[in-house]
């Protein structure tokens, strides 16, 4: 769901399958993106997330790498605040996830520059 043109919220859903897993909501907040000099397909985000678990700044800043596809965006979290570990691909990181296409929401597109 597109809040503004610099945020989304994340709905994750437990597993049912896999245990200790729960539903969340989460909201990016981006503060900046660029371009993977390795692989010009690929985009860096940087954010802060905001959920009730995470309380300091460097809880909530995540690091993202994403790749858009014909269906939406392959998308890697990375597990702490920087772009460095673990970031090799958007197939993987720490938490990866798939993005499906979405209407714009009154004008509303997240991340801005996948216009």
């Amino acid at each position: 769901q597109c809040l503004t043109r610099a945020q989304v919220k994340f709905r994750f859903h437990a597993c049912p399958d896999i245990s200790q897993t729960e539903s969340k909501e989460e909201v990016l907040t981006c503060i900046a993106t660029w371009p993977d000099d390795r692989d010009a397909s690929q985009t860096f985000l940087v954010g802060t997330l905001d959920f009730r678990y995470q309380r300091t700044e460097e809880d909530r800043l995540r690091c993202f790498l994403l790749r858009k596809t014909s269906n939406g965006f392959l998308v890697a979290k990375s597990s702490d605040a920087t772009c460095h570990g673990g970031l090799a691909s958007p197939e993987d990181g720490f938490q990866t996830f798939e993005l499906g296409n979405v209407k714009p929401d009154k004008g509303n597109l997240f991340p801005m520059w996948t216009a």
